[in-house]
């Protein structure tokens, strides 16, 4: 009986599994336990003892085609799709750094896959002290969605009251350069583009580390056990995107702020051009 087949004797919805070999190849010991919640978060700071050859999980999710999804890729989740069906994804890193994977789809036949990118592979690799694949997004993204969420806030107490002054005061690399003189009158597209240069990823996570920067929600031993890419897929994950913060402050925002808060996001490049994000361009 494969992996695949042994989860599915669970039937629709069982718990993750946990799957590791321990042993020299050819002659691994195989152990399969249930998991009580989902391994991308039970997994974390997890380093496996130098015996273990083999780590690997089984989670079940849903799946659907995104033309049929309401809205598009910006619509409901897949289990909300009317095409909807489950799906069964195993995936098992070994510790010389070889991946494999199959992915079960009902009514379809079992696909076996190689590498792949995500919270769960990249929690894997670092059990294993093995590198992830370096971010695609840039950390623009993240400080776009801090500054957001501080100009809602803003937004709020000051009964919807605001001038882009106080606006552009509200992120974090303005307010850095608040202590320096020389650039304490920076513009804030200016001002952001170098925090995006000087502060990328790596960066940040070792800020998170040194305990400076407390915006990410990552704990500093779990930051300092990530690498660059599974810490930004982390915290870009466990935030919401700029899109859909960006949608939400809009209409609090007059026509003229808004216009200027869409402009400094797509010139980070965190925003589409195409996006309206509530408000006409």
């Amino acid at each position: 009986m494969t992996l695949d087949d042994e989860a599915a004797t669970g039937g629709i919805g069982p718990p993750p599994l946990l799957v590791r070999a321990e042993g020299p190849v050819g002659d691994h010991e195989l152990a399969v336990r249930p998991l009580e919640a989902h391994p991308g978060e039970l997994l974390l700071g997890f380093a496996a003892p130098p015996t273990w050859t083999i780590l690997g999980v089984v989670v079940e999710g849903w799946a659907a085609s995104v033309d049929t999804r309401p809205g598009g890729l910006a619509g409901c989740r897949p289990s909300l799709a009317p095409d909807r069906r489950r799906v069964r994804t195993t995936h098992l890193v070994a510790s010389d750094g070889t991946e494999a994977g199959v992915v079960s789809v009902v009514g379809d036949e079992p696909v076996v896959v190689g590498a792949a990118e995500g919270l769960v592979p990249d929690v894997l690799r670092r059990c294993f002290g093995l590198a992830t694949p370096t971010p695609e997004v840039s950390v623009a993204a993240h400080f776009s969605v801090h500054w957001l969420a501080q100009v809602r806030h803003h937004l709020l107490v000051q009964h919807g009251r605001a001038t882009w002054g106080a606006l552009q005061r509200l992120h974090p690399a303005v307010q850095l350069l608040q202590t320096d003189p020389k650039h304490r009158h920076a513009d804030l597209s200016s001002a952001a583009q170098a925090l995006h240069t000087v502060c990328p990823w790596d960066k940040l996570r070792w800020l998170v580390i040194e305990r400076s920067w407390l915006g990410t929600g990552v704990d500093p031993t779990v930051a300092a056990w990530m690498d660059e890419g599974a810490f930004a897929r982390h915290v870009l994950t466990s935030q919401p995107s700029v899109g859909d913060v960006a949608t939400e402050v809009m209409p609090m925002l007059s026509p003229s702020l808004a216009r200027r808060v869409r402009a400094a996001l797509r010139s980070w490049e965190v925003l589409p051009a195409a996006r309206q994000a509530g408000d006409a361009a």
